[in-house]
């Protein structure tokens, strides 16, 4: 394969549910030498290499990236450790990075206030395991807990709708910049595990043993916690960590 295919966009050819996922580092190479890299290791048919103008470069970290990577939601936990190995080859992330990841929502349309309503309810404790810098103009806080009520031109929020008119997805903007597996893999259960209870949470969850347990994913409580005690000590007695 050659690696200029890892300069082309991809898209579903089936209508088997797929998550994509936008990595935003600073790296000590361009983007020639990742897509041989890529290609090497036979992944590059799910990535994109593009430039992004908002990510700030360092003195040793000339190179500004985003990598695009489209994966079966069934897969992920197998492909994501390795294309993030070969990001972290040279690369690292700064506070202008950010980790996208867009939810397909072709077949499940029937349930987009459903899935909006509760990641909207999930907003409080997604916030608090990330940077409070996250909230600034490109990932800013959802207000409206109906979708109808969403400017849906407007994609500057951490959960974008803007991107179901494009992408059939929602996007979710809120993670702050990382190449590490285990982060990116327990944000993927976390957001998975929202997108997938099948009932309407009625209210903002602010504490984390609440949201874990009605989630049915105690296995992350201890994970949740730690972060936000790293970037949200102030607001420790708050989330109840």
């Amino acid at each position: 394969m050659n690696f200029e295919t890892c300069f082309i966009e991809k898209y579903p050819k089936d209508l088997k549910r797929y998550l994509g996922l936008e990595f935003e580092f600073i790296s000590k190479h361009g983007s020639e030498y990742l897509a041989k890299k890529i290609v090497k290791a036979n992944l590059g048919h799910l990535v994109e290499i593009k430039g992004d103008g908002s990510i700030q470069q360092e003195n040793q970290y000339p190179f500004t990236h985003e990598v695009t990577v489209l994966v079966l939601e069934k897969e992920y936990q197998l492909i994501i450790p390795k294309i993030l190995k070969i990001l972290r080859d040279g690369g690292k992330v700064n506070e202008s990075c950010g980790l996208h990841i867009h939810i397909d929502m072709r077949s499940r349309k029937q349930n987009l206030q459903l899935i909006y309503n509760n990641l909207f309810c999930a907003q409080p404790i997604l916030y608090a395991m990330n940077p409070v810098s996250r909230q600034n103009r490109f990932a800013k806080k959802q207000q409206f807990k109906k979708i109808e009520l969403v400017k849906r031109w407007r994609r500057n929020f951490g959960i974008n709708i803007c991107s179901l008119e494009t992408k059939n997805t929602i996007e979710v903007r809120i993670h702050s910049g990382t190449l590490h597996t285990e982060s990116v893999l327990n944000w993927i259960e976390i957001l998975l595990a929202i997108v997938r209870y099948d009932k309407l949470i009625l209210a903002r969850i602010k504490q984390s043993n609440i949201f874990c347990k009605k989630l049915n994913i105690n296995n992350m409580l201890h994970y949740i916690n730690d972060k936000i005690k790293i970037y949200n000590s102030q607001l420790r007695k708050i989330y109840n960590v």
